[in-house]
């Protein structure tokens, strides 16, 4: 259940709207007069949302009182209001999560709020979806760099090693033969390293263009506000940022594929026809052919007699 905080003045207006959100099912756990008495409560009982009248009495009104939880408390707010013009224009600034007008309606209370909590929550997950994702490409980064010192560590013992046996090569003739096996050895496991950091890196390529970049893509087309596009869109320079810097060499079955012809391939390659994916996308059936005939192209079989299904299977 959701705890509520409502602030309004007029003691009227908080008993009635207090008894009918009570009646909706929300918890109401405090009520405020003042923005002084607000600031003060929001710090003691730290609710999920306050309902805030923007006008009143004493030196914070609504909105001041607002500013102050925001960036003290990181509670958000929805406004009560009758008035518009500079009251709204300040208010925005703010950032709220909606506005209800009076008189209250209760479907546009339950509205609202629900899509406070809606909004709420949506900010919570792309907080810890960032942070899980920053952690993690930490994590592969700095096995990478560690794997880099150790190589780097080894190849300096070897030349070392070599450069000894050059200097002492007329008395360690009979082990020239066993020092050879150790180079080959050592050449194998160097090989072998730079193999496993190369397909680490492949994965880690694939797997943000595959699964994280087509999720971005759909929060950016969601209704997102200023503050979260914002946050999309950092993350989305940031990933881009640490993927850039991995070598140019590497490649992948579908790194040449955009993030919307990856859903398209991956929905063609569940037995999806044309239709059903565009129902799927919200898309028209014609983008749809014309990213089946782009991934046809970059697969190298645009003008072959092969089946796309088929095709991808082969190489999943």
């Amino acid at each position: 259940m959701q705890r509520l905080m409502l602030v309004d003045d007029e003691a009227i207006i908080t008993t009635q709207l207090n008894e009918r959100l009570t009646s909706m099912g929300y918890d109401v756990v405090g009520t405020a007069s003042s923005g002084e008495d607000a600031v003060e409560m929001a710090r003691r009982l730290k609710p999920d949302i306050i309902l805030m009248d923007i006008v009143m009495p004493g030196k914070l009104d609504g909105i001041d009182a607002s500013e102050i939880i925001k960036k003290e408390l990181d509670i958000p707010v929805i406004f009560l209001t009758g008035h518009n013009g500079k009251f709204l224009m300040r208010a925005k600034k703010v950032e709220p999560l909606g506005y209800i007008t009076k008189p209250y309606r209760e479907r546009q209370l339950r509205a609202a709020i629900e899509i406070a909590i809606c909004k709420k929550e949506m900010e919570i997950g792309l907080r810890k979806s960032h942070d899980m994702l920053e952690e993690r490409i930490e994590k592969c980064f700095t096995e990478l760099m560690q794997t880099n010192e150790r190589l780097r560590h080894e190849i300096e013992g070897h030349m070392q090693a070599v450069q000894e046996l050059r200097e002492r090569e007329a008395e360690l003739k009979i082990k020239t033969n066993n020092l050879e096996k150790i180079n080959t050895a050592l050449n194998v496991l160097l090989k072998k390293r730079e193999d496993d950091r190369t397909e680490l890196e492949e994965k880690v390529l694939f797997n943000v263009k595959e699964l994280v970049c087509p999720s971005l893509e759909n929060l950016k087309r969601s209704r997102l506000n200023t503050e979260q596009m914002a946050y999309v869109r950092t993350l989305e320079s940031n990933l881009n940022d640490i993927i850039s810097k991995f070598p140019s060499r590497l490649s992948s079955r579908y790194l040449d594929l955009t993030p919307a012809e990856i859903q398209v391939a991956n929905l063609v390659k569940e037995g999806k026809a044309t239709k059903e994916i565009a129902a799927l996308l919200n898309l028209s059936s014609t983008t749809i052919e014309s990213h089946r005939k782009s991934i046809r192209k970059k697969l190298g079989i645009n003008n072959k007699k092969a089946n796309l299904r088929i095709h991808l299977l082969s190489i999943q």
